[in-house]
């Protein structure tokens, strides 16, 4: 009889936590950014396949949230599934860091949920290191590294714009973990797809389905990658500004603009370009905007 009391109680908390975390969640999920994004600036929630967070880590009810998140993981099973709910996670995580930055809460706090972010980020990679199966023989295992590629670039670009938002105080934090960020971004590619050219072709379709100009994401993931990687990347990033440049071009004959002047070879190789406009929408030059460098307008 005390067995199945203790049963029944149990069950009814575990029942109680369930509810009030599944409310936290249809909080979240109630607010859902739509906004396409173009550039690094209007990266949404959506765009990472997420919601628009309620319930921050600086929450007090914010333990609940983390709850279901474990238990979730707790009973997945499969490996592919579970690596793909921890990558989800981790995009929750870097949007309420995200919104936490914004809303201009304490720095300690902003750490801390930095931290949160850092530990997800980690457990993916763990995760993966328990697949056995590749992308050459696993279909699920393709599909996920391609939506695993777009959103892991479109993380890099959210922690690009945080390193220049976050107090200072957060500032090594949020450097720290764009750098384990790629580290592990890279330890997952190159042990899921062992074709070195596949693992570039995803890069570049990701590439083209963000900020196109942006180079310097690519510069971040080329060091983190292996010798015959980094070659093909280059290669991207040579092609990207060329593109750039030629869409301009064509954009300023249409319109009847005259004619800009291309830029040197090499140009903006470890920045992201960015086009000057007259007031008649004709592009006139070229800038390349470089983390942390003084930009001569």
């Amino acid at each position: 009889m005390a067995k199945i009391v203790k049963f029944t109680l149990t069950a009814a908390i575990i029942c109680l936590g369930i509810t009030a975390a599944s409310f936290s969640f249809a909080q979240d999920s109630t607010n859902i950014d739509t906004t396409a994004a173009t550039t690094d600036e209007q990266i949404s929630a959506q765009d990472l396949g997420v919601s628009n967070p309620t319930l921050l880590p600086n929450n007090p009810f914010y333990f609940l949230k983390e709850w279901v998140r474990s238990t979730r993981l707790a009973f997945t099973f499969n490996n592919v599934k579970k690596v793909e709910l921890e990558n989800k996670f981790s995009n929750e995580k870097l949007v309420e860091l995200r919104k936490m930055t914004e809303n201009k809460v304490a720095p300690e706090k902003i750490k801390k949920a930095t931290e949160n972010y850092q530990k997800s980020v980690e457990k993916i990679k763990n995760i993966a290191d328990k697949i056995k199966d590749t992308a050459e023989n696993n279909p699920e295992v393709n599909k996920f590294l391609e939506k695993f590629t777009n959103q892991q670039v479109l993380q890099e670009k959210i922690l690009q714009k945080l390193q220049t938002q976050v107090p200072e105080a957060v500032f090594e934090k949020i450097k720290e973990a764009r750098e384990q960020h790629l580290e592990r971004f890279k330890d997952v590619m190159t042990k899921l797809e062992e074709n070195k050219d596949k693992i570039v072709e995803k890069l570049k379709n990701a590439l083209q389905n963000g900020d196109e100009s942006n180079t310097e994401i690519l510069e971040k993931i080329k060091e983190k990658m292996p010798e015959a990687v980094q070659q093909k990347i280059e290669a991207i990033k040579t092609n990207i500004v060329n593109k750039v440049i030629e869409k301009a071009e064509q954009k300023n004959e249409t319109n009847n603009c005259l004619a800009i002047e291309k830029p040197v070879t090499d140009f903006c190789k470890l920045g992201r370009i960015k086009i000057v406009k007259d007031e008649k929408g004709c592009a006139v030059r070229f800038l390349c905007i470089i983390p942390n460098a003084p930009v001569n307008e």
